[in-house]
């Protein structure tokens, strides 16, 4: 998964607990392709993790601003939940194990 754009979103509380959800869901269409709960055990704050189902030219002329707004975590669940999103294009570290 070196070369996959990496979401977080990190909440204040389990809103997707609190509604019967177990965090985790997987889509063909995208942008995100997969979603799981990354909460630490402490639960000190609740933690949305998942792979941007984009290759990288396409994360790079879309942006990362862009991919953020047009994930399915943010127009399903910000609408309603405040929390702090991040994207990080593991394709552009350099120390990656992967070519494109």
């Amino acid at each position: 998964m070196a070369g996959h754009a990496k979401f977080f979103a990190v909440y204040d509380s389990p809103f997707w607990r609190n509604n019967g959800l177990c965090g985790t869901a997987v889509s063909r269409k995208g942008p995100m392709a997969e979603i799981h709960d990354a909460t630490p055990a402490a639960e000190n704050q609740f933690v949305l993790f998942g792979f941007v189902g984009l290759n990288p030219a396409k994360r790079a002329s879309m942006g990362e601003a862009r991919i953020t707004d047009s994930s399915l975590i943010h127009h399903r669940v910000h609408a309603t939940h405040e929390g702090m999103a991040n994207t990080h294009d593991s394709f552009h570290d350099q120390r990656r194990c992967n070519a494109w």
